[in-house]
């Protein structure tokens, strides 16, 4: 195995169809299987900088508040390089995860700490522990219930995943579940393990066989050297993998001859490879590493007689009882017979049965095992050796158990420390940040009261310009209710100040003005204008203008309408009016021909008398220039000058030009128009020398 896996193919949710496999199914298995307030506990080994167990965490947060569970969560994130450790507990990642990590995700487990980088926050740090351990060497941990191995497998030969696959296996408790890389497999170890997913490569634990431990025990272990400089190497374990191990069916028929009690199969390093029935009461694992050596595993009280009839039964390969002993030291109620029987047919294994006694019976009054008068002392001290080197054996596994729980509690304690001095720097510079943002926030406070003056002396000016215009102005919002109104609109509508907040439809009006209401929801459904002048029963004309209103958002929120009174314009308008239609009757009534020319000596009237005596319309006449009329038999040579002259004169002048071919005599009158512009009043005269 290499000394480091590249962190650069690590990923938060790396491979999204083996999470969706993990949260829509083996996820809710896991929890549906444990207790309230239990513990579930994961293993990751080859964590790289812990991406994988930030995202196993992630899925069990969010899947035990779907199913409303309480259970204590802890992940262990282990792998062989120490930087790689470093970086996963700092828990900083750049802001390129979000590609990978949804955006609920992001909010609820990570702090931003700038535009580049996202930080785990505490609560989902808390969960996990992570530790340099290999697992080619360091002792495994135990009573799993999800080991996540994923591509580690594929950077070991196929020897080196023969020996990982039974750690995982041991590791797991009944039903965990083993998930590995989408390339990698159980090979070998499809005995140990049971297909749940082919394609995701997810596994879960076949049974509890541990005839495996045997090969497990004596790779994990390392030569170590004592304070004394002398070599201390592990006992020699016997193979047992199952092709090796040649007891099968001849172990099973004498195991199966004594099925009423329990009992172990030993080799001869007195390690278990196959257990019989329930022997939970005798035997147990010790803390620290774990361990198959029966002597280690047997309850105290039980122990050297153990040993004894072992070593016993070894030297003579004869069966070997042990009766009436206390199961544990201070507790004579609890009694147990030991018998143990060499397997006659497979050399080199043992068959251990207990079986328990009634309180204060001894079904073996006397043992078997030869009184400590009939050893030679050479036998005796010999057998005292063997057991002190075996007790010997024990206590430096424990001592090498206990060393690398205390290495990663101590790598866990200095890690915490750092972080918590960062931590401390972090609260100082917040401090720091927080005593800035304290006096931003004050300019900003001032700023804001500066603006809420500006606004309230602007609305100070509108009040007061409403209340200086004579102008009605009207505001209102979608639903044509009143916002706000000037003095001199409560002319057009019986309005108060309590109005504001009504529908101007409760309002009484003095307008002449049936279609008000559907112009208003015109202008605002239309986003138009609309400008009409209506008359109040007081007999004043006013201009009603509306138009959309639109806020500083550009939208339309309403409508203004404003109120003008026009009456003078009206009646100025209706006296010019009845002018025009006085003078038109006029110019109806004259019998003489003539016409009016404006300054620019274009036609802007003609009588009925002019058009009937020359055989003219005034289609063909009013708006044409006088020297055009009648093909320009109008402009003789020099008139358009004269014209010109005479236009610059006062009012009152006249002047006159005679046509001699035609008999015409012509008269012009030079007057003013309303608008201060001259004009010229042309007669026509016939001398009754020549008609036309």
């Amino acid at each position: 195995m290499p000394a480091g896996i590249p962190f650069s193919l690590a990923s938060f949710f790396r491979n999204p169809q083996v999470f969706q496999k993990l949260e829509k199914v083996v996820i809710p298995e896991i929890l549906s299987e444990k207790k309230m307030e239990s513990m579930i506990r994961i293993w990751v080994p080859g964590c790289a900088t812990g991406e994988e167990p930030y995202s196993l965490a992630m899925l069990f947060q969010e899947a035990m508040e779907r199913e409303r569970v309480h259970l204590k969560l802890k992940i262990f994130a282990t792998d062989i390089s120490p930087d790689a450790i470093e970086k996963a507990r700092e828990g900083l990642f750049s802001s390129n995860i979000a590609m990978d990590v949804k955006p609920e995700r992001l909010n609820r487990f990570f702090e931003k700490k700038d535009d580049k980088a996202y930080k785990i926050k505490n609560g989902l740090r808390e969960i996990i522990v992570f530790s340099v351990h290999d697992i080619t060497r360091d002792a495994p941990l135990v009573r799993m219930d999800l080991v996540s191995c994923r591509n580690v497998l594929i950077y070991m030969n196929a020897e080196l995943q023969r020996k990982v696959l039974p750690v995982f296996h041991y590791c797991l408790n009944p039903r965990g579940v083993l998930v590995l890389g989408t390339s990698e497999g159980v090979g070998d170890s499809h005995d140990l393990f049971d297909a749940m997913d082919r394609r995701n490569k997810i596994f879960r634990k076949k049974g509890d066989d541990l005839s495996h431990w045997s090969q497990i025990t004596s790779f994990s272990r390392r030569e170590q050297t004592a304070g004394n400089g002398g070599a201390l190497r592990p006992v020699e374990r016997g193979k047992s993998s199952e092709a090796e191990v040649p007891f099968n069916r001849a172990v099973l028929d004498e195991a199966l001859s004594d099925l009423e009690k329990s009992g172990v199969i030993v080799d001869e390093g007195n390690n278990v490879v196959y257990f019989v029935g329930d022997t939970s009461p005798f035997l147990s694992q010790p803390s620290g590493k774990p361990t198959l050596n029966v002597i280690r595993m047997a309850a105290t009280g039980i122990r050297q007689r153990l040993e004894q009839g072992l070593a016993e039964a070894k030297r003579t390969m004869s069966t070997v009882r042990v009766g009436g002993l206390n199961l544990f030291q201070g507790e004579p109620s609890r009694k147990v017979d030991i018998k143990v029987t060499p397997v006659k047919r497979t050399q080199g294994y043992f068959l251990i049965t207990f079986d328990r006694s009634a309180a204060g019976e001894d079904r073996f009054p006397v043992e078997t095992l030869p009184q400590e008068g009939g050893l030679s002392r050479e036998e005796e001290l010999e057998r005292e050796l063997r057991g002190a080197r075996q007790q010997l054996q024990a206590a430096i596994e424990q001592f090498e158990t206990a060393n690398e729980e205390l290495k990663s509690a101590n790598e866990e304690l200095q890690a915490n420390n750092e972080e918590l001095q960062s931590t401390n720097e972090e609260l100082e510079s917040s401090k720091e940040e927080l005593q800035s943002t304290n006096e931003e926030l004050e300019t900003a406070n001032q700023e804001l009261q500066r603006k809420n003056q500006e606004t309230a002396d602007a609305e100070d000016d509108a009040r007061n310009l409403f209340a200086a215009t004579d102008v009605g102005t009207l505001f209102l919002d979608r639903n044509l209710r009143i916002k706000r109104f000037t003095p001199a609109t409560t002319r057009m509508f019986n309005l108060i100040e309590k109005d504001i907040g009504r529908p101007i439809g409760d309002i009484t009006t003095n307008l002449s003005y049936a279609r008000f209401h559907e112009d208003v929801r015109n202008v605002i459904e239309n986003l138009d204008k609309k400008e009409v002048e209506v008359e109040n029963r007081d007999g004043r004309w006013l201009s009603v203008r509306m138009l959309p209103y639109r806020s500083s958002r550009n939208v339309i929120d309403g409508v203004v309408i404003t109120f003008t009174d026009v009456t003078r314009l009206k009646q100025a308008e209706m006296e010019a009016r009845e002018a025009q239609i006085a003078a038109e009757s006029i110019m109806r009534t004259i019998r003489q021909p003539f016409l009016v020319l404006d300054n620019q000596f274009r036609v802007r009237s003609v009588n009925k008398a002019f058009c009937e005596e020359f055989n003219l319309t005034e289609k063909e006449t009013v708006g044409r220039s006088f020297f055009e009329v009648q093909e320009g038999r109008w402009g003789m040579p020099g008139l358009k000058g004269g014209f010109e002259k005479f236009l610059g004169k006062g009012d009152g002048e006249k002047m006159e030009h005679e046509y001699p071919d035609a008999g015409i005599r012509m008269t012009a009158y030079r007057v003013e128009s309303r608008d201060g512009s001259p004009i010229m009043i042309l007669l026509i005269f016939d001398k009754g020398l020549k008609k036309s």
